[in-house]
């Protein structure tokens, strides 16, 4: 068994407890399809356990779910020791700016990383000010791994996109940004 697949199963904090234990010895699931769940910061935070050093997890799906900031800060803490994990999609959750910065942090150090999908989280207010965009910048002119991003329907604003923009030019390794309804301006 190479994939598991769970999406939309109700599954909660607890079950994802359980499914942890189950999980700790793994060695052969290399995808693991977690989306449209009722899965919220505390499953996250349990789940971070099966993506250690040892983890063999390369696909990790949590569209969908309950996630928020301190998720994304568990998340972000694994993928700072995390070696397997190539594709993460935290799709069309909650991770408002503070979670996304701690995300964006992790991937700092990250070097496994391929394909990231934030889209719908939240990142922005639509001004650009924020800080996750800024975060994500600063990540984008260090990390060497990350091939495509889709950061679509966060309000990053027209600032933002500047700043996007400028980090890019930096960049030699992302070749796919998806950045539609931002609220970014023609230029």
């Amino acid at each position: 068994l190479t994939t598991l697949v769970l999406s939309e199963n109700i599954l909660d904090d607890e079950k994802i407890r359980r499914l942890v234990v189950g999980l700790r010895d793994n060695y052969s699931i290399t995808s693991l399809d977690l989306a449209h769940n009722k899965i919220s910061d505390r499953g996250v935070r349990a789940l971070c356990k099966c993506l250690g050093k040892e983890s063999v997890i390369a696909h990790l799906n949590l569209c969908d779910n309950q996630i928020h900031s301190e998720g994304g800060k568990f998340l972000g803490r694994a993928l700072q020791t995390n070696v397997a994990l190539v594709l993460l999609n935290v799709r069309l959750n909650r991770l408002g700016e503070k979670g996304g910065c701690y995300l964006f942090e992790g991937l700092k150090t990250n070097s496994q990383l391929v394909t990231l999908n934030v889209s719908g989280n939240g990142l922005g207010d639509g001004s650009g000010q924020g800080e996750a965009v800024r975060v994500f910048a600063a990540m984008v002119r260090v990390n060497g791994s990350l091939r495509a991003v889709d950061m679509s329907s966060n309000s990053l604003g027209a600032e933002g996109g500047v700043i996007v923009r400028d980090a890019l030019e930096e960049n030699r390794t992302i070749v796919n940004l998806d950045v539609r309804v931002n609220k970014m301006s023609d230029e």
